[in-house]
C-alpha cells in the first residue's frame, strides 16, 4: 500500500524544463531565443529556479503555445 502511494505523488511531481528544453517544446527555439523572449516578458516567468537557471513546468509551456502560438 506504502509503494502505491509513493508511485502516485511522483506521478504528481511536475515535469519540469530547462531553457533548451522550452526552445524545443516551443518548435526549434535556440537557447539564446528563449532566454530573450522571457527577459522580454514574451514567454511565461519560470516557474521557479533549479540553482540560477530557470524552469518552467511542461503544462505552462503548453498552455502558453496553445493560448499565444495556436491561438493568435
Amino acid at each position: 500500500m506504502r509503494i502505491e502511494t509513493i508511485k502516485k505523488e511522483i506521478e504528481s511531481i511536475p515535469t519540469l524544463l530547462g531553457v533548451t528544453e522550452v526552445g524545443k517544446q516551443i518548435g526549434g527555439w535556440t537557447r539564446n531565443k528563449v532566454h530573450t523572449y522571457w527577459k522580454r516578458g514574451i514567454i511565461p516567468e519560470p516557474a521557479t529556479y533549479i540553482g540560477n537557471r530557470p524552469v518552467w513546468t511542461e503544462s505552462q509551456i503548453e498552455n502558453w503555445i496553445n493560448t499565444k502560438l495556436k491561438g493568435d
